[in-house]
């Protein structure tokens, strides 16, 4: 699923690099966007996860912090917003059984995850979350 993966941004012509020695995450950025894709065959064959890290601090001992947490999540189908390191971290996961034809599935990952961090940057960062 990894060179799937790179595929898809190759013919964006997105570069990609890997942040681990295991070969289970490629980071790239699009428009100034850090972005993470996560695939490990060997704890789940069709599980893959894409997630921008670091995209903001977060309180976690302000009760706005935590529900401005779980309203993002509740408001975007596929999309997590949480807390990691004091660091805000948005992801979309999926269950990827055919291979073919996914380029529209991981565009529209990558959205969600797009519309995520503006919607957290518009209402919340600098106010709220911190």
């Amino acid at each position: 699923m990894i060179r799937v993966f790179q595929t898809f941004l190759d013919k964006r012509n997105i570069p990609s690099s890997f942040v681990d020695e295991q070969r289970t995450m490629l980071h790239f950025t699009i428009d100034n966007i850090n972005y993470l894709f996560s695939y490990n065959f060997n704890e789940d064959p069709v599980y893959v996860r894409i997630i921008i890290p670091n995209a903001g601090e977060v309180d976690l001992d302000k009760p706005e912090a935590v529900r401005m947490l779980y309203d993002l999540t509740n408001t975007y189908k596929v999309g997590k917003a949480y807390a990691a390191n004091g660091q805000v971290w948005f992801s979309t996961e999926a269950f990827i059984y055919i291979k073919e034809e996914v380029d529209p599935l991981f565009q529209r990952m990558i959205q969600v995850l797009h519309d995520m961090l503006n919607q957290y940057r518009l209402k919340y960062n600098g106010s709220k979350s911190k």
